[in-house]
């Protein structure tokens, strides 16, 4: 299609390599708005780039901040899906399977002034918080075809120090959503009420959306929390 990556890396893939890669994109950019987003999420804002950039600007707020929403098939199991019928037809449920199975950070930093850090995995910036009223849905399109290997794979590598990882909750992750899809035949249970899956589109913010992203971010705290942001 014509795009041709900026930076490329081989080898392990250790949890610090996708940052020192968006750190250094991020250099190369310069000055300004950092608009981060991993290659399995579409932003949905709750208004226009340049509004929700300005509004950032006029309350303080130097980073932009949204919520995961885990998009999944009717049926939950992992399954490909066919581009001409759009990725809401493929994965027409939303979610929230990232910290209520894998009791993971559900949050995200969407957009950063240029001069902001912002750790691992693009989840939270030191010293920053953003707007709760103001929370982006990041439509979260990792599970599908391919991602229990993705995952068994992390697993491996990270329990025998192929693949560095900074914190053990990266492998007690990995083996929640393994014993999840082992006990339900290879699918998530898309009917459990903890996830409250439901049909989302990226055409519009989910009914009740930024009320329910607050809620959520305001009160998450990490799993085994040690008082960070």
């Amino acid at each position: 299609m014509g795009i041709v990556p900026a930076h490329t890396s081989t080898g392990p893939w250790h949890e610090h390599t996708n940052g020192e890669l968006r750190d250094a994109l991020r250099h190369r950019a310069g000055p300004g708005w950092h608009l981060l987003a991993d290659a399995d999420e579409f932003h949905q804002y709750p208004g226009p780039l340049r509004q929700v950039i300005s509004s950032a600007e006029e309350t303080g707020h130097r980073v932009v901040g949204g919520l995961m929403l885990d998009r999944v098939t009717a049926s939950g199991r992992l399954s490909g899906w066919r581009p001409e019928g759009g990725l809401d037809l493929a994965y027409p449920l939303g979610g929230h399977l990232t910290h209520r199975l894998l009791q993971a950070d559900p949050r995200k930093i969407v957009l950063a002034h240029h001069d902001v850090t912002v750790a691992s995995g693009n989840h939270r910036s030191p010293g920053h918080r953003p707007d709760p009223d103001r929370l982006c849905a990041v439509h979260h399109f990792k599970w599908r075809e391919g991602v229990r290997q993705d995952i068994e794979r992390r697993a491996a590598h990270s329990a025998d120090g192929t693949w560095q990882t900074t914190s053990p909750a990266r492998l007690a992750e990995a083996r929640r959503l393994l014993a999840h899809l082992g006990k339900h035949g290879g699918a998530i249970d898309t009917s459990d009420p903890r996830f409250a899956f439901r049909r989302v589109s990226l055409a519009r913010l989910p009914a009740n959306w930024l009320a329910e992203a607050r809620g959520i971010v305001t009160a998450w705290r990490p799993y085994a929390y040690s008082g960070e942001d």
